[in-house]
């Protein structure tokens, strides 16, 4: 694998989203560990299918073109059910996210 800087991962996160199509999101990339060459993309929107392996089919035609992005895709609805109760990921994310956009105002 081409080890690739954060700014060219993120302009890569970018295009993504351009490719998915979505109105109305919120964007985080981060990277699990600081020696990791894979980055981590969670999109939350009202937009994904709320058929789970509709939505990985759709995320997956477009995010395989970006090997060195893994994307994580909620619905609204499922971000707002792990929200209510003290979810060590989101707090994670909050910490160590870089925002791309968000439209929901999540992590502001």
């Amino acid at each position: 694998m081409i080890k690739t800087t954060f700014e060219e991962t993120f302009q890569d996160a970018k295009k993504l989203l351009e490719l998915l199509r979505l109105k109305k999101y919120t964007a985080v990339l981060y990277k699990a560990s600081s020696d990791d060459d894979e980055a981590n993309l969670l999109i939350i929107s009202e937009e994904f299918s709320t058929n789970m392996e509709k939505r990985q089919a759709y995320i997956f035609s477009i995010s395989s073109l970006f090997p060195n992005i893994e994307v994580i895709g909620w619905t609204y609805d499922e971000f707002k059910k792990r929200s209510k109760k003290a979810d060590e990921f989101l707090s994670r994310i909050r910490k160590i996210g870089t925002i791309i956009k968000d439209d929901y105002q999540i992590f502001e």
